[in-house]
Parts: C-alpha cells; structure tokens; sequence
C-alpha cells in the first residue's frame, strides 16, 4: 500500500514539536492585519488582569508493571480519576488522583482482542491504523478506545464490548478519515450519549481551501452509531491565506463543551454540544510577536521549507478547564532560537492562566512541561512513561499575594 510521504512527515513533525472579557461571536472579533504576500498579523488581545503567579512542581513515581517507555501518553481524567495508556500500550492504568495510587488496570494494545488492522474495510494508512490514538472513560465502568476509523469499548475484563466503524461511508466520498493525529482526543459525554471525534484528509498533499471549509469534526451517538458532522471548522485565516500543514487541532471537554485552540491562531473556541454552536474569545499572549508566516503551495513540497514553516511558528496548546478554581489554562510557545543547520528550535513558553470568562489572569514561564497536560486542583498534571512505570507530575499555579 502506498503511504502519502507528506503524511509520514506530518506524524513526525507532529510528534517532534516542542515539549516544552465578554463572550463574542466571531464576526465581533478582528480576524488579523496583512502584513505583507506571505504573512498576516494577528492584531487581538483578551482584556489582561496582571495577576503574578508562582509555581510548583512535583512527582511521584507509580509501579506500572507492562507499561513500556513511549514518548506520547494519552491521558483523560473524569472525577478525580486519570487514565493513561499509549499508542503501543499493552495495557492502560486508571490512578487514583487523591491518593496518586493506581487502582485498576485495563488489557489493552498488542497483547488485547482489540488490537486488529482496520485496513480491511477502508483505505487507511498501514502504518497508523493499529496504534491506539485516544482514550477517555465510558459508561459502566468501561473505557474508550480510538484507533484510526474505529472506536471500541474495552470492558474491566479487557474484552470489547463494542465497536464503532467511522469511515465505511465518507471514506471512498472525500477521503476524509475520522481520526486523532493531531491531538485532539475523543470523548464520550454522559449527557448526550455522543461521542466526539475528528476528521482528517489523508490524501491532501496541500491544504485547499474546500478542506478548510469542511467540517472538522463530527458526534456519534453511542446508542445507534450514527455519525453526525458539527457546525465546527477552521477559522478565515485558513481558507483566507493557506497554513499549509499548520493545521493542527488540539481540544479539550468540560460541562457539554469542547474547548478547541488551532495550533497558529491564538483565539479560543467554544462549542457547547447540546446546542452545536460556536462562540469565539480573545487569547493572544501577551508574549506574542503576533506574526504568522503561510505556506506557499510550492513551498508545501520542500519538506525542508515545510519543517522549518513548523519550526519557526508560535504555537497554542490545548485550552483546559480546572473546576476547583474555575480557571482555564493554556500552554503557548515562541521561537527563542532556531538552527536552520540543525533543524532544531527552542522555545520560550508560557502558561495562560484565564478566569471563567476568558479574562487572560496571567502568564507563567515554564521550562520543563509535557505537551501532553490535563487540569486538576489548582493546576496540570502530565506523565512520563517508562518501562513497567509512570513518572506522575503535579505543577501547581499559586496566584501571589498583591
């Protein structure tokens, strides 16, 4: 099977990038200033409270036996629970986030019943098609599971209780893929009995304006399996000027809502599920250059040019929401230096602390913090896995004293 080279990059890329006011709609917002052919500025703020914050960071050392050292965890949490696997995991470990105890352990990957191609109903890529791309807890105690064009349901005993296939229709249509690979998890609302996921183009050498204009993600209801698309896509600067690969979606979900950051644009989406509807905030950082560079079509097929597109772009991360001090935070990134010669970049970054009405609270600077972050009590947690392990860290954001 022929596998889009562009696509192999992208995954790459993807996994190389650095670790490191008043509710409005979107025709109230100020989209961007051109600048000039090949760049646009992003010319909004949110109203900025100036609080001073200070940070503390701690971990903890949980035995995991079968978990293997992989660079990319997945996590979710739901209650005071997190759940943590990877894309080759043969297993996945729920922790007990009072107690940073583990206490209960699913049979999932390579060694699990669920670990099976899905090429033989659709056209997918070989070499991503077996790799588990999200988890999330799921009704009766079960979890969730997402692999390219499919979903399962993986019970306590390790045995699937149930499967959704997300790509036997639109697939042969506009090749779009339902799909994980840029970041943005699937998640099982209670309230609605849906699930949410994303949709991929896995044919697309260059980004088209008719694939900024599709949607880019879709709800399927756990009862009956159907798929419905959202009302959600890419914002004008895409379909205006072309990012090129730039397109990578991160999300996150809270109380019926999908917080949605698009990896160049520092703006913040809501779409609330039950009325699929989308509202849009300010969320430039007050550290931003707010300069974004496009990618010329040409450009898009030196992939040179296109990592150095990636390497040279600031970037926003997933926007998540913290219920116990009702605040939203967000991780945001700046080129510092970049090698042309070694193709490599450091960056400064930031983390966005926000109030409950997307008023920017702070920004605290932060040099060692997994891409891969949720909320919990006051701040983030992330992992680290290792071979029969998970390295659990806790980084606090204590708010200083005027």
């Amino acid at each position: 099977m022929h596998i889009n080279p562009m696509k192999k990059l992208l995954y790459m890329i993807c996994c190389w990038l650095p670790v490191a006011a008043c509710q409005s709609q979107k025709a109230d917002l100020p989209a961007y200033i051109k600048t000039e052919s090949n760049a646009f500025m992003i010319d909004y703020a949110p109203q900025h409270l100036h609080r001073d914050f200070r940070i503390s960071v701690d971990s903890i050392l949980l035995p995991a036996p079968g978990m293997k050292s992989e660079p990319k965890p997945l996590i979710s949490i739901k209650d005071n629970r997190m759940l943590v696997t990877a894309p080759k995991a043969s297993v996945t470990f729920v922790i007990d986030l009072h107690t940073n105890t583990l206490i209960a352990r699913y049979k999932t990957g390579e060694q699990g019943p669920e670990y099976v191609p899905v090429t033989a109903n659709c056209s997918c890529p070989a070499d991503l098609s077996v790799d588990i791309q999200s988890v999330d807890f799921y009704s009766g105690g079960n979890i969730l599971l997402q692999y390219e064009g499919k979903l399962k349901v993986i019970d306590t005993a390790g045995n699937v209780a149930d499967t959704f296939v997300l790509n036997s229709n639109n697939l042969k249509k506009d090749k779009f893929l339902y799909s994980n690979l840029f970041e943005s998890p699937v998640h099982f609302d209670e309230s609605t009995q849906k699930i949410a996921v994303f949709r991929y183009c896995y044919v697309c050498p260059y980004r088209t304006k008719k694939y900024y204009e599709s949607s880019i993600g879709a709800l399927v209801d756990a009862q009956t399996g159907n798929i419905e698309e959202t009302d959600m896509h890419y914002p004008e600067i895409y379909t205006q000027f072309g990012l090129g690969f730039a397109d990578i979606v991160y999300s996150s979900f809270y109380g019926g809502r999908q917080f949605i950051t698009f990896y160049p644009d520092s703006r913040i989406y809501v779409y609330d599920m039950q009325a699929e509807t989308t509202s849009v905030y300010p969320g430039r950082s007050a550290h931003s250059k707010g300069i974004v560079n496009t990618l010329t079509r040409e450009d898009s097929k030196d992939q040179g040019k296109l990592l150095m597109h990636l390497m040279k772009m600031e970037n926003y991360k997933q926007l998540v929401f913290d219920p116990s001090v009702n605040r939203y935070y967000r991780l945001f990134s700046t080129p510092k230096e970049v090698s042309v010669q070694n193709m490599s970049t450091v960056f400064e970054s930031y983390f966005q602390v926000f109030d409950e009405n997307f008023n920017l609270l702070g920004e605290i600077p932060v040099e060692d913090c997994s891409v891969y972050y949720t909320a919990y009590d006051g701040g983030v947690k992330w992992v680290e896995l290792r071979n029969n392990a998970i390295m659990l860290y806790t980084m606090k954001f204590v708010e200083s004293a005027p």
